[in-house]
């Protein structure tokens, strides 16, 4: 049995529209920075059995100009060489850290060849040096890849 909880005030943009039908779930940057702002609803929402399993963090400072600027760099990423870019690969993570490009599947089986990923994890260079973490998920725990000799900025 689980705990009862007080009824949390939701604005209608978290709630799905009618049954079946689901909606991310937005949770203001101001909440997540504030420990007395009561976040624990959202994220059943968000990731309970009728949740899409997705949040979206809303009103991050600085997010339109440290987009735009990452955005920048996607061409001169995908413009490396494809030995420079091979470096950047992990197969070893499913190709979920560094750069993807033609390893994903679409639901035909055929190769995705018309985009590339960078994958990086934003909060941690190193998640963990556990090894036995790393080799049970790869795709979590691994380290970042950095193109540091050819784009330094992306870092």
């Amino acid at each position: 049995r689980s705990p009862v909880r007080s009824p949390a005030i939701r604005s209608s943009s978290d709630i799905p529209l009618c049954a079946g039908v689901h909606s991310t779930v937005k949770i203001s940057y101001d909440q997540l920075q504030d420990p007395r702002a009561n976040i624990l609803d959202k994220i059943e929402l968000g990731f309970g059995t009728d949740g899409l399993g997705i949040l979206s963090v809303t009103d991050v400072p600085g997010y339109t100009s440290l987009r735009q600027n990452l955005l920048s760099l996607a061409p001169r990423l995908a413009n490396l060489p494809e030995e420079v870019k091979r470096k950047l690969e992990d197969p070893d993570s499913r190709y979920s850290i560094g750069w993807s490009h033609g390893k994903e599947r679409l639901e035909s089986g055929k190769l995705d060849s018309l985009k590339g990923s960078f994958y990086a994890n934003p909060l941690y260079d190193i998640p963990t040096t556990e090894l036995s973490l790393i080799k049970r998920y790869p795709f979590y725990c691994g380290p970042n890849i950095w193109p540091h000799d050819v784009l330094p900025e992306l870092e």
